[in-house]
């Protein structure tokens, strides 16, 4: 399966999604405007992502945010910047989220 990389994003107030990661090429080669909207399934429930904005096709930005990840984020204790994996499902439409934060290396 194909895991896209992503990072927890916040809007310096109470907007929170994830951002793509790999600029509009990954966008353009895993999502498809006119199939909008994506579905995530955040720990099991599927969340509707509107992708048909033009904020997600700008080389700048590619976030998809709604009110569902946020509680997802903060549920998993995650902060902005932090790694997230997208796992793709079925191409261009559904997706899955899954905190993909690093371990502390233990000390010998």
């Amino acid at each position: 399966m194909t895991k896209l990389e992503c990072s927890v994003w916040n809007n310096g107030g109470t907007g929170w999604g994830l951002k793509v990661l790999g600029g509009l090429e990954v966008r353009r080669t895993h999502f498809d405007r006119a199939q909008s909207p994506i579905v995530v399934e955040l720990d099991g429930t599927p969340a509707s992502f509107n992708i048909d904005k033009k904020s997600f096709w700008t080389q700048g930005c590619g976030e998809i945010i709604s009110a569902p990840l946020r509680a997802w984020i903060m549920k998993h204790g995650l902060t902005s910047g932090d790694p997230v994996l997208l796992e793709v499902l079925k191409p261009y439409q559904t997706f899955k989220a899954m905190p993909h934060k690093v371990r502390p290396m233990k000390e010998n």
